[in-house]
């Protein structure tokens, strides 16, 4: 070491090398390209600049004799210049963890003020003597100036800091330690400098803080399948951002895995995901940098809008022509995969990542043909669009109490009395209108929101027994559909015994219907049949709904101890329309009585309907003949009318 140096610049080497090292695993691992990276690589540079100058001007600075004062001066300047730099680029590199755009660009502002006065104090310096100045023996000074730059660089890591703790619940722990190591190691190293400046470490502890930040938010596995190298989910979502924001055109070209669930069934998990990685890395193989992997079964290729679609099918299709090797139970099993391959054209609309993710989650290609082009691409959105919407108003309406219940006579054909009613569910919305169950129901059954919606329709109906006068009026019984997605939840029972006592019910007077909307597994088959032997033995009655439609079978009405049977509506209007389908419908009816089940046919709407079913012996008839479903107050009228008719 040359012991007429002032300072050491054994540190500032140090901080040369490990930049140079960190550069060269940046470019070494594959990284998905964001303004993120890019400004760590910025970081990176800089630090590697910071430290080469800083060790230029130990030099300058300890043999001012041989170089002229300009010379000092730009040297310096240059210094101080990049170090405040690293300051201005952290605070940009943090700020794009934002989400918020409008935050992003007043940060963003900011820092372009502030870069514009550190430049203007610091490359003036030299005239004003404001941050440094060399004295007549031409030794090295520093002024006022120099407190204020770091009074500056330190406000803006502050500010960085802050914002990690503003968003730390999308940060792992790692990451708000990475950060805030960061900032505490740069304020350590400046006061550590101040008092032994001859020791210049800050850009040393930069380079190693750099490293810890690098493996917390610059992982390629952040973005990356290590295995296959194929980008996964969230690098989908983020390009699919970044066209937006940039307007462009482009495609998105979904590749979808045939029958998936078969090969699961056929080679256990391990080989169908094994299969899938397969998929993935010769997907990857033939358009690298441009291959997702959405999921297991499904993979989105996203290309430019002016490039060959032709062309790059046939790539796709020779993909998979050559069979994939999957070694299973000590051998090898040579497997064809069978793909759909459709192609989203993204043009004049801007979409969200998740959006796509449902069209490419819900395309099937069409029989026979497994490529084609989506050509209603806007109305798909729309669709997911709505759906979304609906999901809020559904959302808005639980915590506001913005449902509706409406019910629908069931007429007693024994008694010609009305001794029941079904409770449906209404949504209106200022907005979209008149949202019907149909179309409502499905969404919350997969988004979750039936459970809860299920239990506030109990404890509106509840509450309508207790308060209203219907059952004065002769009604005995409210339907109240049950989904068997609610029926996943084992301690349904309890719960819904406990709300009717909460009210003070009768538990005969609530009987729950057994609806098809949603698959029903046997996991659901078990803890279904398991809380209705619960709920029976307490008194509460239930249904099967929509017998003949598909969802209920000779099995369900064997297996649930259910008293009562609705044949579903399209059962009635068929057999209006054809004598093979009127045979079924009054066997159909025979059948059910002979197994000691009463019987209520819905969809009932004229005379004809009606002597029909009292000729075949039904118990109970629900449809627009009688009436449609109406409001608590249209009910109760509609029951004093008919109990007036009864008199009479």
């Amino acid at each position: 070491m040359n012991l007429n140096l002032l300072y050491y610049p054994q540190y500032c080497e140090a901080a040369v090398l490990a930049s140079i090292i960190l550069l060269i695993m940046y470019y070494l691992r594959q990284n998905y390209s964001t303004v993120r990276n890019k400004l760590f690589l910025a970081l990176i540079i800089d630090n590697l600049l910071v430290s080469i100058v800083n060790i230029i001007s130990v030099y300058t600075i300890s043999y001012p004799k041989l170089f002229s004062l300009g010379t000092n001066y730009f040297i310096n300047e240059l210094y101080l210049f990049l170090y405040n730099l690293l300051a201005i680029i952290f605070l940009l590199y943090i700020s794009s963890l934002v989400k918020s755009s409008f935050y992003r660009k007043c940060i963003y502002c900011s820092t372009v003020i502030i870069f514009i006065v550190e430049t203007i104090i610091i490359f003036t310096t030299s005239y004003t003597h404001f941050v440094i100045y060399f004295d007549e023996d031409l030794n090295y000074k520093q002024a006022v100036g120099v407190t204020l730059l770091y009074v500056m660089a330190i406000s803006m890591m502050l500010v960085a800091d802050f914002i990690v703790i503003a968003i730390r619940k999308r940060l792992n722990v790692y990451q708000v330690v990475s950060i805030t190591g960061f900032l505490v190691g740069v304020i350590l190293s400046v006061i550590i400098q101040a008092f032994m400046p001859e020791f210049l470490i800050t850009n040393f502890v930069l380079s190693m803080v750099l490293f810890f930040v690098y493996s917390a938010f610059e992982n390629p596995a952040y973005f990356l399948y290590n295995e296959t190298q194929c980008y996964n989910r969230r690098a989908f979502l983020q390009t699919i951002r970044r066209k937006n924001n940039k307007n462009h055109f482009y495609k998105v070209i979904a590749v979808k895995i045939i029958d998936y669930n078969y090969y699961e069934y056929m080679m256990g998990q391990r080989n169908a995901e094994l299969l899938s990685f397969k998929i993935a890395e010769r997907l990857n193989r033939y358009f690298k940098f441009c291959t997702y992997e959405i999921n297991a079964n499904e993979f989105a290729i996203v290309v430019d809008d002016n490039i060959n679609i032709e062309e790059t099918i046939n790539e796709i299709e020779n993909a998979f022509k050559e069979k994939f090797s999957i070694a299973s139970d000590e051998r090898i099993v040579e497997i064809d995969v069978d793909v759909d391959i459709v192609v989203i054209p993204i043009v004049d609309l801007k979409i969200e990542g998740v959006e796509l993710e449902e069209i490419i989650h819900n395309v099937k290609g069409e029989v026979g043909k497994h490529v084609y082009v989506m050509d209603d691409i806007e109305m798909v959105v729309e669709k997911i669009r709505r759906t979304k919407k609906i999901s809020q108003i559904m959302d808005k309406a639980l915590k506001e109490d913005g449902f509706t219940i409406y019910y629908q006579p069931i007429y007693d054909t024994n008694n010609d009395m009305f001794h029941g009613a079904e409770a449906l569910l209404r949504l209106i919305d200022k907005e979209l209108g008149f949202i019907g169950p149909d179309e409502f129901i499905p969404i919350a059954e997969k988004n979750g929101q039936i459970v809860e919606m299920g239990e506030m329709v109990l404890r509106k109906v509840c509450e309508f027994l207790r308060d209203s006068k219907c059952l004065q009026l002769g009604v005995k019984y409210i339907d109240v559909n049950l989904s068997p997605i609610q029926c996943r939840y084992e301690k349904l029972a309890e719960k819904y015994l406990d709300i009717i006592a909460s009210y003070g019910v009768d538990t005969k007077c609530v009987n729950l219907e057994i609806t098809e909307t949603a698959e029903t597994e046997f996991f659901t088959v078990r803890v279904l049949k398991n809380i209705m032997e619960c709920m029976v033995q307490q008194g509460v009655g239930f249904s099967i709904d929509d017998y003949g439609s598909g969802f209920a079978t000779i099995d369900y009405l064997l297996e649930f101890p259910a008293e009562t049977v609705k044949i579903d509506k399209s059962i009635l209007w068929q057999a209006m329309e054809s004598e093979e389908a009127m045979i079924i419908l009054e066997y159909t009816v025979k059948l059910l009585k002979a197994i000691g089940k009463k019987i209520v046919v819905e969809g009932v709407e004229n005379e004809e309907m009606k002597q029909i079913l009292l000729d075949f012996g039904c118990d109970y008839l629900q449809g627009y003949l009688y009436s449609r479903p109406v409001p608590e107050d249209d009910f109760i009228e509609f029951l004093e009318k008919e109990n007036k008719r009864a008199e009479l």
